[in-house]
């Protein structure tokens, strides 16, 4: 028997939907970076909205992965600040196209909550 299976291109992102029942979808983005001369095993970093954990409400954050060696997922906040973006409003503008979209700020809200009191790599 025969099966045809696709691989991932390498150096592309792949966004998925999961639809969860009686919930918000559920989205998440991945890239395998690898150089074209290489044959090192690729780089994986993904992001994906999660459901906050320990809220009944239906908040989604942000949160990264962004290595096999790390089996947690990071938060998309803390990730900005270990890079050196302290400031909520440079890690919006970092992320959001246009800051003035408040539709887009308040869907980061939840995400910025969860990262209070992390305020720099030191």
């Amino acid at each position: 028997m025969l099966v045809a299976q696709e691989k991932m291109a390498n150096n592309f992102v792949y966004v998925f939907e999961k639809k969860l029942p009686g919930m918000k979808s559920s989205w998440s983005a991945e890239i395998r970076s690898q150089n074209e001369a290489s044959n090192k095993v690729p780089s994986l970093f993904s992001i994906k909205l999660q459901n906050k954990s320990g809220t009944r409400t239906q908040e989604q954050v942000i949160k990264a992965k962004i290595c096999a060696y790390i089996k947690e997922d990071i938060p998309i906040v803390v990730l900005f600040r270990a890079l050196g973006f302290v400031a909520d409003r440079d890690i919006l503008n970092h992320i959001c196209f246009d800051t003035s979209d408040v539709r887009m700020t308040e869907l980061l809200r939840p995400s910025l909550e969860e990262a209070f009191g992390i305020s720099s790599h030191d």
